[in-house]
């Protein structure tokens, strides 16, 4: 059981930092008067409910727009953009509000969806025949919005060492993801806006490089722990 000394509680959770006051746990077993958290099974069965609920409605409205897309069809597939925003909020919208996921890769996730939303509005929401050929949400919506969860990341784990732990893997997935878009970008069109896509492999390099070799000692002891090296 870890105990925490300042907020004087046990935690029964596996994390090394206090969920209250965000410090170092220790390995302590307290009896009598320690405050515990037990299971919220009122907030069990409403999230569940929850869950069975959208798994009905959402298939139902998915399927219903389709149908209005097709029968009203006039060169626009806004059945598309709408299906996509059902799918946001049905899986990653309901896999955001899990407690046992890291801010971080709920961020991540957030942040990827948005973009495929924005992506369909580029595509879809165009009447065929006059779609435009750039692809804004490919060139300044995506790099854009990749730099600025990086940078943000970035602060939290300069200024705040418990976020270590909260935003390494996702600021490694982003770091990564972010160089495979540069690379992928400037081999499939390489003659668009040149600046968004040198912002984010920038960015996404330099983040890499700072957290293996200039970064504190905490962090390169958080890596080697994740990836056992």
């Amino acid at each position: 059981m870890l105990y925490c000394k300042h907020c004087k509680v046990n935690i029964s959770t596996e994390t090394e930092y206090c969920p209250l006051c965000h410090r170092k746990l220790e390995i302590k077993e307290k009896v009598g008067t320690q405050i515990t958290f037990p299971k919220n099974q009122n907030q069990i069965k409403k999230r569940n409910l929850l869950k069975i609920i959208m798994n009905i409605i959402c298939p139902l409205l998915i399927a219903t727009t389709i149908l209005i897309n097709l029968l009203t069809y006039s060169g626009v597939l806004w059945s598309v953009i709408d299906t996509m925003g059902i799918i946001y909020v049905w899986l990653f919208g309901m896999w955001s509000f899990k407690k046992d996921a890291s801010l971080g890769m709920k961020i991540l996730a957030n942040v990827l969806a948005i973009n495929l939303i924005l992506i369909s509005i580029n595509i879809f929401g165009y009447n065929l025949a006059t779609m435009p050929n750039e692809l804004w949400a490919l060139t300044y919506t995506l790099p854009f919005m990749l730099s600025a969860v990086i940078l943000i990341n970035n602060v939290f784990i300069l200024i705040k060492k418990f976020a270590i732990k909260e935003f390494l893997i996702s600021q490694l997935s982003l770091c990564l993801m972010s160089i495979t878009f540069f690379v992928l970008m400037l081999c499939l069109d390489p003659v668009s806006v040149l600046f968004p896509k040198i912002i984010v492999g920038s960015l996404a390099v330099f983040t890499l490089v700072s957290m293996f070799v200039l970064t504190p000692k905490s962090i390169k002891q958080e890596i080697a722990k994740k990836f056992h090296i």
